[in-house]
């Protein structure tokens, strides 16, 4: 059977198809002729793997005066531009369905691949590697047409999606029942019986949880995330407890801390907890988290602290010094965490411009030269006029791109910005600038 299987390229057997710019004022309704589906409907209840439900509706007339795309059933839909693409996430179309600019439809040809095996197909293909940009990827119809793949007969291909749509129906009875047995270990323990099964009850809490985690969505980014990270450790540990993975700050003994805060009194705290490797996996969750937050707005200074990070873990890891050692690491990078929070007021900058400033090279001693108030006035202009100059789309189109490079360029050369560095600072304020484009053109 093997050797039926025949490879081409997504173009032979698909074609894509970009969404429509959906204004605000069209947006909100309810019902109506067709479904408009935005990148967050992805989330929404029953959507986890067929369209089912829209958070917005339009009439026939308006999909006329928006002279918008009708994508047809069985379509699979996904995030093209932003972060959401980078999540992999794949959904299929019940009905003819408008999607908005942001996504893209790969509508198959039904004389060569089944609609349902070409969903199941896409979703283990990993745009990540045809995407372009840097901080603002995104997708282009031209390299996705190009990606290889393999496909069986068109018999065939009806059979694989058969048995691999049971099995998401499973992932359902599956979840049930851990809940069930989750429940009736709760009414038993601590009975020896089950006190002898916790490990077995344990990797089920694991395997559920991992199921149910979907961390690409703003709402679940917001939740607990230590659950399924922590769950192995929990098992190793044998600290199982009813109501589900326990957290790995309850474990080493703290009380859990907002993220946001890193206060003296806590860290204190951590240093006289006795269980060292807990401490420590906790404060590296902690401060991954808040490197990751940096990440949105400041590209160079999380990039800094997340080598720092990475370089105090390892050392553990290679076991070259104990993890109390790595403990006061990593208590001091907490410090300078929330230190760098102050940097812009100090400095007498915005947020947005103490991004840009950091993007300079301000620590290179022949950038140095220039003085902090000559980079502080190159990072406020580089502000400016970038800021007006962004549009939403400015990532993708070349000739935009373009633009913002020779207006960066143009700010460096002005005030005297080493010529031989700025190539590459001039790269990096533009991924900087992606960074921020978003928030920029959502404001505006």
């Amino acid at each position: 059977m093997g050797s039926e299987w025949r490879n081409c390229k997504l173009g032979d057997v698909c074609e894509f198809v970009s969404g429509t710019v959906f204004p605000k004022d069209f947006q909100g309704a309810l019902s109506g002729a067709y479904p408009f589906i935005k990148v967050s409907d992805m989330n929404l209840p029953e959507n986890e793997r067929l369209i089912k439900n829209s958070n917005n509706w339009i009439t026939e007339d308006m999909k006329k005066k928006l002279r918008a795309k009708l994508h047809p059933a069985g379509a699979t839909v996904f995030a093209k531009i932003g972060i959401a693409l980078t999540y992999n996430r794949r959904r299929m179309l019940t009905r003819q369905t408008i999607i908005d600019n942001n996504m893209m439809s790969a509508v198959p040809d039904q004389t060569v691949v089944d609609q349902l095996f070409f969903y199941y197909l896409l979703c283990t293909v990993d745009f990540n590697q045809v995407a372009s940009g840097t901080a603002l990827p995104y997708l282009n119809i031209s390299d996705l047409l190009k990606i290889e793949i393999s496909l069986p007969p068109l018999p065939e291909q009806k059979a694989i999606a058969h048995i691999l749509g049971s099995l998401d129906d499973g992932k359902a009875r599956f979840v049930n029942a851990v809940a069930a047995l989750s429940q009736a270990f709760a009414l038993v323990v601590p009975h020896e019986y089950a006190i002898r099964i916790r490990d077995e009850v344990g990797f089920f809490q694991v395997v559920k949880a991992y199921i149910l985690k979907k961390p690409e969505t703003k709402e679940d980014k917001r939740k607990d995330r230590g659950d399924i990270e922590l769950a192995v450790r929990q098992i190793i540990s044998r600290a199982i407890v009813p109501g589900g993975v326990m957290d790995i700050f309850e474990a080493a003994g703290l009380k859990k801390p907002d993220i946001s805060i890193l206060d003296e009194k806590f860290l204190e705290e951590v240093k006289k907890l006795p269980y060292k490797n807990l401490v420590l996996e906790a404060l590296k969750k902690l401060l991954n988290d808040e490197i990751k937050t940096l990440a949105r707005k400041n590209l160079v200074m999380s990039r800094s602290f997340s080598v720092m990070l990475e370089e105090s873990v390892r050392k553990y890891h290679n076991k070259t010094v104990e993890a109390a050692v790595v403990i006061e690491e990593l208590i001091a990078l907490a410090k300078e965490i929330r230190e760098s929070r102050k940097r812009g007021g100090k400095l007498g900058m915005s947020e947005d411009e103490l991004a840009f400033y950091d993007a300079l090279e301000v620590n290179d001693s022949a950038v140095k030269v220039l003085g902090d108030e000559t980079l502080r006035t190159i990072a406020h202009e580089l502000v400016e006029a970038i800021r007006r100059n962004v549009t939403i789309d400015w990532a993708i189109r070349e000739n935009v791109r373009a633009r913002m490079r020779a207006i960066v360029k143009r700010i460096l050369r002005k005030y005297g910005y080493p010529p031989d560095k700025q190539e590459s600072v001039t790269n990096t304020v533009i991924e900087q600038a992606e960074l921020l484009c978003e928030s920029w053109v959502s404001q505006s």
